[in-house]
């Protein structure tokens, strides 16, 4: 699927930029009526830039000079059609094309590195793909809803559930709010239904608006992903989401132990976890094993730097799936 969505956004900054350049056209056709002087200061602008090449490649003693003072031509002119342009009203960059990201100038490329912007756009694609971008719009700061908790303190904790949610809800508002700020990682454990992967969907959907690359898998797909790639004799070309999983802004690994535990799936788990850390990229991992299960199903390593590198939120209360279908 990743290779048709690359030739698919390929595309579309090809478009994207024939797109800018249809718009240029039109608002120099538009002004060419009404400001002739416009027209005949692009014709001598790209005379200037020919005489500049040539300057270059002859009179090597006068070569500075010369260039120099074509240059100082270049320059009067381009104030000359501003000065045209603001007089009369329009932006002094309106005979310039416009892009929707100056970095690559909608190419998705600097260099030959693919832009921020081509990565969001094969994210954004993957999410729409995956039905995941129709349940960020269901699943999102704004739906959550904190009348699903009781507000009555069980013997077995000092706060109630609610009490206990108000404050999760909170920090994971402020993790998505300051994502730029920090380098925090978030760690959300408890009984099944009570809301872990809600809030990440959450987090997710926030993030993503910010225009940072977010990954969200289950950490069963997240497993099969790596085998099928590292072990698809095929495909002979590295798979950009395997770039993802290691370097997207934020990597949300949901349902962590409902994956086939192999040995392959405890080192590869390990892999990404680690080097993720290594290189301060950010993670939301959610999971139904209490930590003691955590710490009996994973091997030291793998828990240790879960313990010791994520703030960890326990989700306790009544199952909100088994309310909300009471209350149907």
């Amino acid at each position: 699927m990743i290779k048709s969505l690359i030739t698919e956004t390929i595309e579309e900054y090809q478009q994207l930029q024939d797109e800018n350049q249809r718009a240029l056209r039109l608002r120099k056709e538009e002004l060419k009526e009404k400001f002739p002087r416009l027209a005949e200061i692009e014709i001598e602008m790209k005379t200037l830039g020919i005489q500049i090449v040539k300057a270059t490649q002859s009179n090597p003693k006068q070569i500075d000079a010369l260039i120099h003072q074509l240059r100082e031509k270049s320059i009067d002119l381009q104030m000359e059609r501003s000065e045209i342009l603001a007089s009369n009203g329009y932006p002094v960059d309106y005979l310039e094309l416009k892009y929707q990201c100056s970095k690559c100038q909608d190419t998705g490329y600097i260099g030959s590195k693919r832009c921020k912007c081509f990565e969001q756009r094969l994210i954004d694609k993957a999410y729409k793909q995956s039905n995941l971008h129709n349940l960020l719009e269901k699943e999102n700061f704004d739906t959550f809803r904190m009348d699903y908790y009781s507000d009555e303190r069980d013997n077995d904790s000092e706060t109630s559930p609610r009490k206990n949610m108000e404050g999760i809800l909170l920090v994971a508002i402020n993790y998505a709010k300051d994502f730029e700020n920090h380098n925090k990682n978030l760690f959300f454990y408890g009984s099944p239904g009570l809301g872990k992967t809600f809030l990440s969907h959450a987090i997710a959907k926030d993030v993503l608006e910010k225009g940072n690359i977010v990954l969200y898998q289950t950490a069963s797909d997240l497993i099969d992903f790596i085998r099928n790639n590292k072990f698809d004799q095929s495909n002979n070309d590295p798979d950009p989401m395997m770039e993802r999983i290691f370097y997207s802004d934020l990597l949300i690994i949901d349902d962590l132990g409902t994956e086939h535990l192999t040995e392959f799936a405890k080192m590869e788990l390990f892999n990404v976890i680690n080097k993720r850390l290594l290189k301060g990229n950010k993670m939301v991992i959610s999971t139904n094993l209490s930590l003691r299960e955590l710490q009996e199903k994973y091997p030291n390593r793998l828990t240790s730097r879960i313990l010791g590198h994520f703030q960890l939120y326990k989700f306790f209360g009544e199952d909100i799936r088994l309310k909300k279908l009471a209350n149907l």
